[in-house]
């Protein structure tokens, strides 16, 4: 039997070893990334039944954004868990509607929590049912992020065709040559600084086209830009 394969997004080397050594011990196939963006690029190219997350991770997009755009966008099973624990900590993470959270991978906590919620996938039951009892937030099957950044409950990769038919949504093409390249070097990139660096140009500059460039697209942040772009290429080969 193949081994399912578990999505670890960690920044921490000594912390995903730790992580992945119980997902081994449990018979899972665990793979391992370091921010948010490669987390979403793996989820795009591959297939996950599940995705570990810490959401203290310092990437763009963040370990909160992450787990709700794996959840949103992939219909991948989210537990996280923070190294804090924190009352706030907590907060932000429940939003990110994750199927369970772990306070510290350490606790012993994670294999059951991970066990339940793969069982559930499995059985295609629903996710609140074996919540009560593993410190879950009775969190809700995955749901689909559209276009225009409203959520739907109907499973599968979102469509990039708008309302009047055509293939790229309002605003693309608008974009300059430029503003193209930022989005490509993005998409490689770490971050914004980094584009600035690799073009040999200010973060000012690479700053006011990410502004027109959000303005075209309906977007607010770095993270829904290159969520938005790896959903369309799904449908349209842009990246």
């Amino acid at each position: 039997m193949i081994p399912q394969r578990v999505l670890v997004v960690e920044d921490n080397d000594a912390t995903a070893a730790f992580v992945c050594q119980q997902l081994i011990d449990g018979g899972l196939a665990p793979e391992t990334v370091r921010g948010g963006l490669e987390a979403l690029r793996k989820a795009h190219s591959q297939s996950f039944s599940l995705a570990i997350v810490d959401v203290d991770i310092a990437s763009e997009p963040d370990g909160v954004e992450t787990a709700d755009w794996l959840r949103r966008l992939y219909g991948v099973p989210v537990v996280v868990f923070s190294m804090r624990g924190d009352a706030e900590i907590s907060h932000r993470a429940a939003l990110a509607g994750p199927a369970g959270y772990v306070v510290h991978p350490n606790t012993g906590e994670l294999p059951g929590v991970v066990s339940s919620v793969l069982s559930a996938v499995l059985s295609r039951r629903p996710w609140g049912e074996f919540l009560g009892d593993r410190g879950g937030w009775g969190a809700q099957p995955p749901r689909q992020a559209s276009p225009g950044g409203m959520v739907s409950d109907h499973p599968g990769p979102v469509s990039s065709e708008s309302a009047n038919g055509s293939t790229m949504p309002p605003g693309f093409a608008e974009l300059s040559g430029r503003e193209w390249q930022i989005i490509r070097d993005l998409i490689d990139t770490p971050s914004a600084q980094a584009v600035a660096l690799k073009r040999e140009r200010s973060p000012h500059t690479v700053h006011n086209h990410l502004k027109s460039i959000f303005r075209k697209l309906h977007v607010h942040s770095v993270a829904e830009l290159l969520s938005l772009m790896i959903r369309l290429s799904r449908q349209v080969p842009i990246l």
